[in-house]
């Protein structure tokens, strides 16, 4: 919570609030404002007074909290420090960057990218604007605009599904903005922040029809309200390595950046008030001076606590073997999820968008891995159930990023070419290192030699996928 003026007490009662993860419960009363664990308080503001361990599970609980955002920044910070567009979705703030290729091992900005769609890019400062987002005509081609805020969340779309294939003129706005919608546009957007992050999608079948996606990325616009396009600008930021590689220090100065420019969510005010007992203010940023030299590796040592919680995090539900998540887009409170999110497969849609099936186990909860070979069975209609289309992409298990092959194949589906089906209707995909022979190479997804996840995305999926009566079939090793 912000902190009252000077001899001011807003609550009449003393407030307690349940702060998730670790069981940190803040106390607001006319004596100040109080972390309380158990039955030990200490004053929330008074860095100087706490104790090492309780440095560790607050530091911990900070980590887990601002991974999401502070992975963002990263990721803001490496795209927009660019002179042009690179190729590769990096362009100047305020400008929109393309990939013009299909994903690929080449293709590292973004975390697990799909090998299904074109993606183009744009990290808007709406401080600067509003602006208008014009979209051109799209015919038959599914194509989404996926708008998130500066925590990851998403909050809107343009696309097939949103807003149809006509196309539009969209006003985007910060938080706040109370103008009137302009003549001829369509809809307006107000941000949740004024940094935002809109990663566009546009479907493509095959390699003969990437001409027609580059022309539908060349139609969009990125104008102020008097029609003029809007001036791209490099900060200059100096390249970040994964934040996950950083000392303690680093991650949370950057997410005292963060905290300094982007107004902190009602819910979260209170837990990230209790920040401050380790240096962090939404003012200021972060301060490790009044820390001491224990409090520091304490906090070193939560923050590596925080990135084993994320690592180990359950993203979701888990059926056949299969993990997803529900809330993909829109975590509320569960910022753990957020978190896990993030450092797996950032800028993933909401459900109604795509849902997202992760396995890095087969059935029986060994970890997949090319020394063996795998199995996933169809039986005649039970392909997965959508309005757009599906698709199984494989990842490094340590990278996940896509896995070169010879056969330059990082995913098969409902899109794939010549998928053979048995004479039962059944369609069996083969999931291995080795081919699993010339009569079944159609059906053949590449894996590495070691350790790989597969995704399995579903796109505009219908009801079945929607209210989980619909179960994805297991992948099973061959013995």
């Amino acid at each position: 919570m912000e902190k009252p003026a000077s001899g001011t007490n807003p609550f009449p009662l003393a407030i307690a609030v349940l702060l998730g993860l670790f069981g940190i419960v803040i106390v607001t009363s006319a004596a100040g404002k109080y972390m309380v664990r158990g039955d030990h308080a200490v004053p929330a503001a008074t860095a100087a007074a706490i104790s090492p361990s309780e440095a560790r599970a607050l530091a911990k609980q900070a980590y887990v909290y601002a991974y999401a955002p502070v992975y963002m920044e990263r990721q803001r910070r490496n795209m927009v420090s660019v002179d042009a567009d690179r190729g590769d979705a990096s362009a100047p703030e305020n400008s929109f960057g393309h990939v013009r290729a299909l994903g690929s091992p080449a293709l590292k900005t973004i975390v697990m990218p799909n090998n299904d769609t074109l993606y183009s890019s744009a990290w808007i400062d709406l401080s600067k604007g509003p602006f208008l987002l014009e979209v051109p005509h799209m015919g038959e081609r599914y194509y989404t605009f996926q708008m998130m805020d500066a925590f990851s969340n998403t909050f809107d779309y343009v696309g097939t599904r949103a807003t149809g294939n006509q196309g539009g003129r969209f006003l985007l706005a910060a938080p706040g903005w109370a103008g009137e919608k302009p003549a001829g546009v369509d809809k307006v957007f107000t941000a949740p922040t004024s940094r935002i992050w809109i990663a566009a999608r546009f479907g493509v079948n095959g390699d003969t029809d990437l001409p027609g996606a580059h022309k539908a990325q060349d139609g969009i616009r990125l104008t102020g309200l008097d029609g003029k396009p809007v001036a791209g600008a490099n900060p200059g930021f100096a390249p970040l390595a994964p934040p996950e590689t950083w000392t303690a220090e680093q991650f949370f100065t950057v997410f005292g950046d963060v905290l300094k420019d982007t107004p902190t969510p009602e819910a979260a005010k209170a837990l990230v008030a209790s920040f401050s007992a380790i240096g962090l203010d939404p003012k200021s940023g972060f301060s490790a001076g009044a820390l001491s030299p224990e409090v520091k590796a304490a906090v070193e040592a939560g923050a590596k606590d925080g990135f084993a919680a994320i690592q180990a995090a359950k993203l979701g539900d888990n059926a056949n073997g299969w993990d997803f998540s529900m809330k993909n887009g829109r975590f509320g409170e569960d910022y753990l999820v957020r978190s896990a999110i993030a450092f797996r497969s950032l800028a993933g849609n909401v459900p109604e968008e795509a849902i997202y099936f992760n396995a890095d186990k087969d059935v029986s909860g060994k970890p997949l891995d090319g020394a063996n070979r795998y199995t996933m069975r169809f039986e005649k209609g039970e392909l997965p159930p959508v309005d757009g289309f599906w698709s199984l992409t494989m990842y490094d298990g340590k990278t996940y990023f896509m896995v070169e092959n010879p056969q330059k194949r990082y995913s098969i589906g409902s899109r794939t070419p010549g998928l053979q089906f048995a004479p039962d209707g059944s369609l069996t995909l083969y999931v291995q290192h080795e081919s699993p022979g010339s009569d079944k190479e159609a059906n053949w997804l590449p894996a590495p030699t070691g350790k790989f996840d597969v995704h399995l995305r579903t796109y505009i999926p219908q009801k079945a996928l929607l209210d989980g009566s619909y179960k994805l079939p297991p992948i099973s090793k061959v013995e």
